[in-house]
């Protein structure tokens, strides 16, 4: 199965280089770090297209 390429929305982008930004002006191996993560996840989605990402547990979920 040929994966489709993945699109990143510009707000998404500009957000990302916004956090990047962030971290640079804390430590730039916690700004290496994010990126590669970032980088991880974009490289990993059309391997795993149905993987669900995981999320926070929030109070509207049952006990």
């Amino acid at each position: 199965m040929v994966a489709k390429p993945i699109e990143i929305h510009a707000d998404a982008l500009a957000e990302l280089k916004s956090a990047r930004r962030w971290y640079l002006e804390r430590s730039e191996s916690a700004a290496d770090g994010f990126v590669a993560e970032i980088d991880r996840a974009i490289e990993l989605t059309p391997r795993y297209p149905r993987r669900p990402g995981k999320r926070p547990r929030t109070s509207l979920e049952p006990l």
